[in-house]
C-alpha cells in the first residue's frame, strides 16, 4: 500500500487499484504511465518513456529498456560512444508479461497478448498475439479459432509474423 500510493506520485499517471510489489524500480518515474488494475511485478526495471494500459499482469524481473548504447564509431569504444535516444515502449490493456520477459526500446505490444516468461522482444505486436523466445516471435493467437480450418490457423501465425 504504502509503495504504491509513493509511486502514484511519481509516475506521470496511474489508474485505479495501481500496485508496486517489492523491488520494483522505475526511476523517478517521469515518462510512464500506468492503466487501471495493473502493478509493476517483483525486482522489475522499467525505464522511461513507458506506458502499459489497464489489466496488465507483469510478472516478476520483467525489464522495459528504451536506450541503447551507440557502436557505431569503430575506432571509438563503445563506452565512450554514449546511448542512443530513447524510444518509448508500450503495452495494451489485457497484457500478461512473462517473469522475466525483456521489452526493448521501441516495443509495441497490442491487448489483449501474452509474452512468455524470459522473451526478448523487440518490434510491433498485434493485438491477441502470444509472444515467445529469443529473439521473440509470434506463437500463436489468442482467439477462440475452435471453428477455424487448420490452414487458417496457420495463416493467422504467418500473418502475424509478417509485421515483425
Amino acid at each position: 500500500m504504502v509503495r504504491s500510493t509513493l509511486a502514484r506520485l511519481m509516475v506521470d499517471s496511474a489508474g485505479e487499484s495501481f500496485g508496486v510489489e517489492q523491488g520494483a524500480h522505475f526511476g523517478s518515474g517521469r515518462g510512464i504511465r500506468v492503466g487501471s488494475r495493473c502493478s509493476f511485478g517483483i525486482d522489475c526495471r522499467l525505464a522511461a518513456p513507458f506506458s502499459m494500459g489497464s489489466d496488465v499482469m507483469m510478472g516478476p524481473g520483467v525489464k522495459v529498456m528504451t536506450l541503447n548504447h551507440r557502436f557505431s564509431g569503430l575506432d571509438v569504444p563503445m563506452q565512450d560512444q554514449g546511448v542512443s535516444a530513447p524510444k518509448s515502449v508500450n503495452v495494451g490493456d489485457d497484457v500478461w508479461l512473462g517473469e522475466g520477459a525483456v521489452l526493448l526500446p521501441g516495443t509495441q505490444i497490442g491487448s489483449h497478448s501474452i509474452v512468455g516468461a524470459f522473451s526478448v522482444v523487440r518490434g510491433d505486436f498485434l493485438e491477441w498475439s502470444i509472444i515467445a523466445g529469443n529473439p521473440a516471435k509470434v506463437v500463436g493467437i489468442r482467439e477462440d479459432r475452435s471453428a477455424m480450418s487448420t490452414q487458417a490457423k496457420h495463416e493467422l501465425v504467418a500473418e502475424q509474423a509478417l509485421v515483425n
